[in-house]
């Protein structure tokens, strides 16, 4: 990470990587970030891939589990994530370009940590390092604030936004971030309705945006809109918001979208092969539709905006 094209052998001795896993704290607004959040680095493209950046990851992961509660610098990179989100509607375009950049690579970092995290140590504990203080302050309530925040920004990002050539990158990212969060039922044996997170999703002030959610990601999927070229293969001259988020879906579907295989037909017909190149060539309407199925169909058995949302939802168009 850094202002240098990051390779998976170079993380473990990466000196900002380094620093921000260390013992030290940086504030939020420290020039770190600017340096730390300007890396171009290609995500895993196969399984393999995966496997290896989770291998070279786990040492720095280690140490910051070890160091984050006394330095709170995951909570700073989530606050500098929400800093770089706000920015996306700034009026120059320059501005929204670098933003989306520094926005995706944000976001792809808390990922990949919440991702640990989740694994690693669970829901409560992933709370805990999501609301270090990074120096010592009275006696708080136990209210997520900075998880509420992140959750209602992540869903700010998703409606708000526009949705264009450079922002699409950092929509589906948003996403991928949400599914994350929304993985911890994966790694609990108590039902959804006492998750913190899915409480967050279901009662707080991101219910309210439900509608507009629900209409965005079902737009998402209709629309099936293309990635942008570089975006899944890298070509040539791109744009470097898109050759860092090359292999992007692949990362996500820990690469086997890319393997090599025999192409089978399923039982409705549809061969694996094609069902591969619609995944990779609109994965933001595959990722809208596997989050709007994660939101209206757990916590069931109670009040659900989004499940209601999606059976009142009516075509004003026609």
């Amino acid at each position: 990470m850094g202002t240098t094209p990051s390779r998976y052998d170079d993380l473990s001795k990466n000196i900002y990587l380094e620093k921000f896993c260390g013992k030290k704290s940086i504030l939020p607004n420290d020039p770190f970030w600017n340096t730390f959040l300007s890396y171009n680095m290609r995500p895993p493209v196969t399984r393999n891939d995966q496997i290896e950046l989770d291998s070279r990851l786990d040492s720095s992961c280690q140490q910051l589990l070890a160091n984050n509660i006394s330095t709170g610098n995951f909570g700073s990179l989530i606050q500098v994530a929400l800093m770089r989100a706000s920015n996306l509607l700034a009026p120059m375009q320059n501005q929204k370009i670098i933003s989306a950049w520094q926005t995706y690579n944000a976001l792809f970092a808390v990922r990949c940590i919440l991702k640990y995290l989740i694994e690693t140590v669970g829901e409560e504990e992933m709370i805990k390092h999501i609301e270090a203080p990074q120096l010592p302050v009275p006696t708080q309530s136990n209210a997520s604030y900075r998880l509420k925040d992140l959750f209602e920004a992540l869903v700010d990002i998703i409606t708000d936004v526009p949705l264009c050539e450079f922002t699409y990158v950092v929509h589906l990212e948003a996403i991928n971030c949400l599914l994350v969060l929304l993985s911890v039922q994966l790694f609990s044996q108590t039902a959804a309705e006492y998750s913190c997170i899915y409480r967050i999703a279901m009662h707080s002030h991101s219910s309210e945006h439900a509608p507009a959610m629900v209409c965005t990601l079902l737009h998402n999927f209709v629309q099936q809109e293309h990635a942008p070229p570089g975006l899944l293969t890298q070509q040539p001259g791109g744009s470097i918001v898109f050759s860092i988020a090359a292999g992007l879906w692949n990362v996500i579907t820990m690469g086997m979208g890319s393997s090599l295989k025999n192409v089978q037909v399923t039982s409705n017909g549809t061969s694996e092969e094609e069902e591969r190149k619609r995944d990779t060539e609109t994965p933001l309407a595959s990722q809208s539709l596997l989050l709007l199925l994660v939101l209206t169909n757990h916590c069931t058995a109670t009040q659900n905006p989004y499940r209601n949302a999606l059976f009142t939802f009516i075509d004003m168009q026609g």
